[in-house]
C-alpha cells in the first residue's frame, strides 16, 4: 500500500556528508532558488528535513525545471531530484516501459496517475490505461503497437544481475585443515 502524503515529496539526492544537519534546510533552499531565481524565499515552505513538502503544481514545476536544467551552480552540481515513490510504485511503473517508451518516441503526451494509472493525451481525448495489457491494447488500436512489439524484442545490453545466496563462496576455496594441526602449530598467548 502506498503510503499518499509522499506524493507530494520530493527526494534531494547527491547531498555531501559536510552538510550538516542544522544547514540542511538552507542548503535545499538554495537549490530552489538556483533553480527558480525569481521567486522569494517565503514560496518555499520546508515539511520535513528529508525533503519538502509543498502543493502538487510546485514539486511538478520544480522537477520540470530540474529537467529542463543542464546543471546546477557549483556546490549543487551533484544533486538530483526525484519523485518520492515506494518500492512497490517504482516495480509497478517499470512494468509500463514498452508503452512509455513508444509514446515517447511518438510524441504523444502522457502523465502518471496515482500510483500507477497512464493518463495519455491523443487527438484531443484523454485515455487512462490501468495495466500494461490494456496499453498494448491501446497501442494496437492506434497502430503503435508494431513499435511496440520491436521495442520488446530488442535485446538489452546489460547482462542480467545474478543474486548471490549469503553463503556462496566467493574468491579461491579456503586450506582445510585438521583440528590437530591447528593446534600443534599454535603457540601458547601466555610467557613466564
Amino acid at each position: 500500500m502506498e503510503y499518499r502524503l509522499r506524493r507530494q515529496n520530493v527526494l534531494f539526492r547527491g547531498i555531501l556528508d559536510d552538510v550538516s544537519h542544522d544547514a540542511l534546510p538552507a542548503y535545499i533552499l538554495s537549490i530552489c532558488k538556483a533553480l527558480f531565481p525569481g521567486l522569494p524565499d517565503s514560496a518555499w515552505v520546508f515539511d520535513r528535513i528529508i525533503g519538502f513538502h509543498t502543493q502538487l503544481a510546485s514539486q511538478d514545476t520544480l522537477l520540470a525545471a530540474a529537467r529542463k536544467s543542464p546543471t546546477l551552480p557549483d556546490p549543487h552540481q551533484c544533486i538530483a531530484l526525484f519523485v518520492d515513490l515506494s518500492a512497490a510504485t517504482m516495480a509497478k511503473r517499470k512494468e509500463f516501459i514498452t508503452i512509455t517508451t513508444t509514446l515517447r518516441t511518438d510524441n504523444v503526451p502522457y502523465r502518471w496517475g496515482y500510483p500507477t494509472k497512464l493518463l495519455l493525451w491523443r487527438q484531443g481525448k484523454t485515455h487512462v490505461v490501468n495495466d500494461p495489457a490494456d496499453g498494448m491494447k491501446l497501442l494496437t488500436e492506434w497502430a503503435m503497437w508494431n513499435i511496440a512489439k520491436a521495442q520488446q524484442e530488442e535485446p538489452t545490453t546489460s547482462a542480467p544481475r545474478l543474486i548471490q545466496a549469503e553463503w556462496q563462496m566467493v574468491g579461491t576455496p579456503a586450506k582445510k585443515t585438521s583440528v590437530g594441526a591447528i593446534l600443534s602449530s599454535t603457540k601458547p598467548r601466555w610467557s613466564h
